[in-house]
């Protein structure tokens, strides 16, 4: 087993303010704000609905080509919140694009990648948030890494916005707050922990040739040779 950190190639919070209504904020195609550090995630009811939702893309390319995922740890760097009411955020899939804009606010999914969210009360503001990836998001990782190469996920708050449960609780401002790929340090940057398998063989090539296509060795048929310099 071997294990990579991969930080993303593209993140951004989208965040958008309705006018009144929550299916103004929540169903809304295009975002009214972005910021790409600090990060949020949030749902809260004001004289102005508001929804927010981080997005990123993470490049799996450094995990080599015939790789076989096992494992994917998501971490968020908390850096403060508010849990004056309850609010739950998780890891989902997203289909944005591949530099994450304001036209993505619609992307985010509502196939949880995680099976255990993480209540706002328990949501570090001094260190990392990790979120163990489920089965589903490791498929989605391994279809990434054998296709397009980029594993796309976002946070969102789970009761209210993918829910889709207009918050009643106006006055209270309930949210999460994290740092992004901005940040000026990877030592806070959200990343996901990869454990993956590769398939080596002993020999890739005889002489320069690969050897499938290598018909005999010295006279000898291949399917006769047992060792090759010591190796099967």
């Amino acid at each position: 087993m071997s294990t990579l950190t991969i930080y993303p190639s593209s993140d951004l919070t989208l965040g958008k303010a309705g006018s009144g209504t929550w299916a103004s904020a929540h169903d809304a195609i295009t975002a009214s704000t972005t910021s790409a550090d600090p990060c949020y995630a949030m749902a809260r009811a004001d004289s102005n609905f508001l929804v927010y939702r981080h997005f990123f893309n993470f490049d799996l390319s450094g995990l080599g080509a015939g790789a076989t995922i096992t494992a994917i740890e998501f971490g968020i760097y908390g850096e403060g919140k508010d849990s004056s009411v309850s609010r739950t955020y998780n890891i989902y899939d997203s289909t944005a694009s591949t530099t994450i804009a304001d036209v993505d606010f619609d992307q985010g999914g509502t196939t949880a990648y995680c099976d255990t969210a993480i209540a706002g009360s328990s949501f570090s503001t001094t260190g990392y948030n990790t979120f163990a990836a489920n089965a589903t998001a490791i498929t989605a990782a391994q279809t990434a890494l054998d296709g397009s190469l980029l594993f796309k996920s976002c946070v969102r708050e789970v009761t209210k916005d993918v829910a889709n449960v207009a918050p009643t609780d106006s006055g209270s401002a309930p949210y999460v707050q994290f740092s992004g790929a901005a940040h000026a340090e990877t030592t806070q940057d959200p990343y996901i922990l990869v454990t993956y398998t590769v398939v080596t063989t002993n020999i890739k090539s005889i002489n320069g040739l690969a050897y499938a296509s290598v018909k005999s060795v010295n006279g000898l048929a291949k399917a006769s040779i047992k060792l090759i310099n010591g190796l099967a």
